[in-house]
């Protein structure tokens, strides 16, 4: 065991005689038992901070969603408006494609007349 003159003060956070230096197995193993509680308590206060502050960006996205504050009957009608828009613009999509396919159509019926009047050909139907 380290030996305590009056002129070796113990340290008192540490609990070791001196210098600080552990001097004995049971110095050092204390020192090593306070080392990782201080570790542990810093490391617990990180996670906490880190957890508060996920929690505050949680909060600040969720207060920020769209139609967080309508009640349910005005979601249903955002809902019936959107659903509406959409069947509108899928049959002006349908329609779109309908016209489109019949000036495709009405293309190729010029264009093979077109091909078969410039090579001589009197056949119909050559590019379907």
């Amino acid at each position: 065991p380290a030996m305590t003159t009056p002129n070796t003060p113990k340290n008192e956070k540490s609990g070791i005689v001196g210098d600080g230096v552990p001097r004995t197995e049971k110095e050092f193993v204390e020192f090593l038992i306070r080392a990782e509680r201080q570790r542990d308590t810093e490391i617990v206060q990180q996670l906490a901070r880190d957890v508060l502050a996920k929690s505050d960006a949680i909060n600040e996205m969720v207060a920020n969603l769209p139609g967080m504050y309508r009640t349910r009957q005005m979601q249903m009608k955002r809902i019936d408006e959107l659903l509406q828009s959409c069947h509108s613009v899928a049959r002006e999509l349908e329609d779109a494609h309908r016209i489109a396919t019949e000036k495709r159509e009405e293309v190729r019926k010029a264009l093979e007349e077109c091909t078969c009047s410039a090579l001589g050909v009197e056949e119909e139907g050559i590019f379907d």
